[in-house]
């Protein structure tokens, strides 16, 4: 069941499906399209793998470096004073989940960007102050982590207090919030680099290369947002396009439109599920250039990551 759509379309006020939205894929960007006819499910290696736990290798069991005793398979994760401690994210920032769009706009303001941002939480483990754990890859190299998947971020807590921080913890941080660690150059006064790094679900990446037959376009680093052509919603007469961090949901939602029959399924069949990647639609909602129609594009915040916002917020 799609519960954080409904929920989503509740918070709009009863948004309904644009019947003639005009297609995504031929006014935004050319993205990969997939030739997945649209609802059809994952093969059932990826349905599979969605039923199993998270597998988790980078970088909770990462290898040290050539140049580091190689023997040793499980990489060090400490809090450090010279990060700052993280921002809580407020549940309720939540609303409204839209992002009130300014037609005929020239561009999409940094403080736009970052409303629309923050309606997607985000996982990351600290101790009890909000100070990030970081991996110590190597002697001057630390990496810390932010998880679209709460799962995910459990399990590196889990790990991380094996070692003996028992106060690590795991904290919500608005997306916003965390793309400002993850841009964050490092200073020339410090010891040792720090890299900030999202972590998008595996099994969305994987997901992503899949149906796209492109691994190097979506690596480790990338974070994949599938939308449907032409898919859109009116909220007052205006239009909004989501995009979606998971693949199932979109689907689960298209699925939910077919049984309500408020979508045309001749449109439907003729449309195609594409992937983009996150830092690409960032680069676009920034350019001058852009078509306006990025005016419309909003991002829809996982279930699982809004389910552990409301267990952890009670």
């Amino acid at each position: 069941m799609f519960v954080a759509f409904v929920g989503a379309a509740h918070a709009l006020g009863g948004a309904q499906p644009c019947q003639h939205a005009r297609s995504v894929r031929q006014t935004m960007f050319a993205p990969w399209c997939t030739r997945r006819p649209v609802g059809a499910s994952a093969s059932k290696k990826m349905r599979q793998m969605q039923h199993r736990p998270a597998r988790i290798s980078t970088p909770l069991q990462m290898q040290r470096g050539d140049d580091e005793d190689s023997s040793s398979s499980a990489v060090s994760w400490k809090t450090v004073g010279a990060v700052f401690a993280l921002t809580a994210f407020v549940f309720s920032s939540l609303a409204p989940l839209y992002f009130a769009a300014t037609s005929g706009s020239a561009s999409v303001s940094k403080a736009e960007i970052a409303e629309r941002l923050h309606a997607v939480p985000v996982f990351s483990v600290t101790d009890t102050q909000g100070k990030p754990y970081l991996a110590e890859l190597t002697s001057k190299e630390r990496l810390g982590l932010f998880y679209l998947d709460p799962s995910e971020a459990e399990a590196q807590m889990r790990y991380v207090q094996s070692q003996g921080e028992t106060d690590a913890r795991v904290l919500p941080v608005a997306l916003d919030d965390a793309l400002k660690f993850t841009a964050r150059p490092p200073r020339a006064d410090e010891s040792s680099k720090d890299v900030f790094k999202l972590k998008a679900k595996a099994r969305e990446l994987q997901l992503a290369q899949q149906m796209t037959g492109k691994a190097e376009t979506f690596g480790e680093d990338s974070v994949p947002l599938f939308y449907l052509e032409g898919l859109a919603f009116k909220r007052n007469g205006a239009r909004v396009f989501p995009l979606f961090f998971n693949y199932e949901e979109l689907n689960a939602y298209v699925q939910q439109l077919r049984k309500q029959g408020t979508v045309d399924e001749k449109t439907l069949e003729a449309s195609n599920v594409n992937i983009v990647d996150l830092n690409m639609v960032l680069s676009e909602l920034a350019s001058p250039r852009r078509d306006p129609i990025w005016n419309e594009v909003v991002f829809l915040p996982p279930q699982d990551g809004m389910n552990f916002m409301k267990a952890v917020q009670k």
